[in-house]
């Protein structure tokens, strides 16, 4: 029964792997739900830090007698202060090695002269790097000098790597070398500036036997190199589910990649969408967009096979040619209620000439959860016209909204839809509301939104200023 305790509360606390707070408050209530605690944390121990100065403490507390000698023969003297021996061998917890994170609580400690912090680093990762830990996760710095594949215990320690990140700098000869050690990763994200594009790239994804999820950014246009790494993941077309791009692709990749489940497209630097026009993604689940015209989207859209649960659209574009923009995006809402009946989350630009297309999804779409919409346009938006819909023809499983917008919505707007959702949605649950960007949100709102909050109507509301930096379909 003991045994089954515990692994009933390690099941519970890592559901709280994301609540730092939390996981702290277990580490004083007993011993076994210390050592569940310390082991989550120190997974991860990058993630959670608030103050860089005691996680640093308590890392160099590791350090063998052989490495305080080589630091102190160097006039780097990290122990003047005596420390108790420690509980737990807390770097053989971790597995994820962040360098990011290792440079910066360095960093900030009292070592100010750079050669220093290098050789505190370098006896650092021989602390981490060693024959008895297994990384599942390492990001590379943006600069690292460090042959880290090639310190004592690298091809132990990363043989089970399951997600890399590699960012603009990392050296070629690093990830070549990764790719003969590292052949399980499943989760790789890289950033490739505009003047260096990496060939250890390519080598790395041609070494792995699983990978699954891709997010690459390129800062230019490089067909050459483009159709490379396109031509390689063609080859891990059976096993990538989850792709996100910032580049132009130059061949008919989407349709090879025929068990893809997600796709976000960031079009910074996207002129040409012939790839999007006739490519077929049948299973596709999850799609995220920026800048895309609304016309490519609404054909793309037509091709999924109706398995689409979640679409994000921002700032989708409309024909400069066309003199009606509201049609074309008539039409890309068309095809989301005509194609996507399994719709459960939905964010996208919204204008007068659009609510009655939406009052067409809200009927059509009856497993639609959430619902995120931006009118951040010059004209006057008709918030009464929009809540009517809302009211009359949402489904009742849609209670969660976030709505971000320019100009005020008056409080008889307000009181008017939550009167009305009340009469009319009496099997839908208490709403949960966000509200961000340029509104005067006076101490009369949060009265009124309290009075509909006690009455049941609301469950939660917030309101933000910013209209960015928030998980988009994560209202808790």
């Amino acid at each position: 029964m003991l045994r089954l305790n515990k692994d009933v509360l390690i099941l519970i606390l890592e559901e709280l792997k994301e609540d730092g707070n939390s996981l702290y408050s277990c580490l004083l209530v007993n011993k076994t739900l210390c050592d569940i605690a310390v082991l989550i944390l120190w997974k991860n121990p990058w993630k959670y830090v608030k103050k860089d100065q005691p996680l640093f403490n308590v890392i160099v507390s590791h350090l063998s007698d052989k490495s305080k000698m080589e630091l102190y023969n160097n006039g780097i003297d990290l122990f003047t202060n005596s420390c108790e021996r420690l509980t737990y061998n807390y770097i053989s917890f971790c597995r994820n090695l962040c360098l990011n994170g290792l440079s910066q609580i360095i960093y900030t400690s009292h070592i100010a002269e750079p050669f220093k912090r290098m050789i505190v680093k370098d006896e650092l990762l021989k602390l981490f790097i060693n024959n008895n830990t297994k990384f599942t996760s390492l990001s590379l710095p943006d600069q690292l000098g460090d042959k880290i594949h090639r310190i004592t215990g690298a091809e132990q320690c990363f043989s089970e790597l399951e997600y890399l990140y590699c960012s603009t700098n990392t050296s070629q000869e690093i990830l070549e070398g990764f790719s003969t050690i590292s052949r399980s990763i499943k989760k790789l994200e890289f950033d490739v500036s505009q003047i260096h594009y990496n060939a250890g790239i390519i080598k790395l994804i041609e070494s792995q036997r699983n990978l699954n999820y891709l997010s690459g950014n390129l800062g230019k246009k490089d067909v050459s190199f483009c159709k490379v790494l396109e031509d390689t993941l063609i080859k891990h077309a059976n096993n990538i589910q989850y792709l996100k791009i910032s580049w132009e692709p130059v061949t008919k990749i989407l349709s090879y990649l025929g068990n893809l489940k997600s796709l976000e497209i960031n079009s910074r630097h996207i002129t040409n969408w012939d790839h999007l026009v006739n490519a077929s993604t049948p299973n596709l689940k999850i799609l995220r967009t920026q800048n895309i015209p609304s016309k490519i989207l609404a054909n793309f859209i037509k091709n999924t096979k109706g398995h689409l649960t979640e679409i994000s659209i921002q700032f989708p574009m409309y024909d400069r040619e066309d003199k009606y923009p509201g049609e074309n995006n008539n039409a890309l809402i068309r095809s989301i209620y005509e194609n996507c009946l399994k719709l459960q989350y939905l964010k996208l630009s919204i204008n007068n000439d659009d609510i009655a297309e939406f009052e067409k999804l809200f009927i059509n779409c009856q497993h639609l959860d959430g619902l995120i919409l931006n009118n951040s346009t010059r004209e006057i938006f008709n918030w009464v016209d929009l809540f009517n819909s809302l009211t009359r023809s949402a489904p009742a499983s849609l209670y969660k909204f976030k709505f971000i917008f320019n100009g005020d919505i008056l409080l008889s707007t307000f009181s008017s839809f939550f009167d009305n959702w009340k009469r009319n949605r009496k099997d839908s649950k208490p709403i949960l509301l966000k509200i961000f960007y340029r509104m005067d949100f006076t101490q009369n709102h949060k009265v009124l939104f309290n009075e509909y909050k006690n009455e049941g109507i609301i469950k939660t509301f917030s309101y933000d200023p910013a209209e960015f930096g928030f998980d988009e379909f994560e209202w808790t």
